[in-house]
């Protein structure tokens, strides 16, 4: 057994406490951003989706800013602060996105008349996961081609 890291531990904790909160918080705003909204559901799943590729575009463009030297300025505690909550923000509307999309595959199968349609469910839950992989890597290998060629 490797011996006890007690900094390790803490930040475990801390992960942890930050998972549980972000998954309360959409767990009890799930229900209200549903309830009576049948046909606007997908609106709500592409609004969520979008607002969490654009915080993950604020996250990456405060993080160059700390790595490219503006960190070692008195702005340093603001962009760090600004980093913590893009982080969490970012968070929160992929854990409510992918909420959101379940709920509606769920509802989709739970209601469809035809096998069919559950697979249609499925598809469409498949391919929000898909299109917020492709975000997510497109946007990261973006950040990542700039930072390595700065203009």
């Amino acid at each position: 057994m490797p011996p006890f890291n007690a900094a390790a531990r803490a930040a475990e904790i801390i992960v942890l406490f930050q998972n549980a909160l972000i998954y309360t918080v959409v767990l009890r705003n799930i229900d209200g951003l549903v309830q009576d909204k049948d046909h606007s559901i997908v609106i709500i799943i592409i609004s969520t989706a979008i607002g969490a590729a654009g915080v993950y575009m604020l996250e990456c463009a405060v993080q160059a800013e700390i790595v490219n030297g503006f960190a070692t300025s008195a702005f340093k505690p603001l962009l760090e602060l600004a980093d913590f909550v893009l982080k969490v923000g970012g968070n929160i509307l992929v854990q409510l996105t992918s909420s959101l999309a379940a709920t509606l595959a769920i509802t989709v199968f739970a209601s469809a008349k035809t096998l069919l349609w559950g697979f249609a469910g499925a598809f469409a839950s498949l391919t929000l996961l898909w299109l917020l992989q492709e975000t997510v890597r497109t946007a990261a290998a973006s950040r990542e081609r700039s930072r390595q060629n700065p203009e």
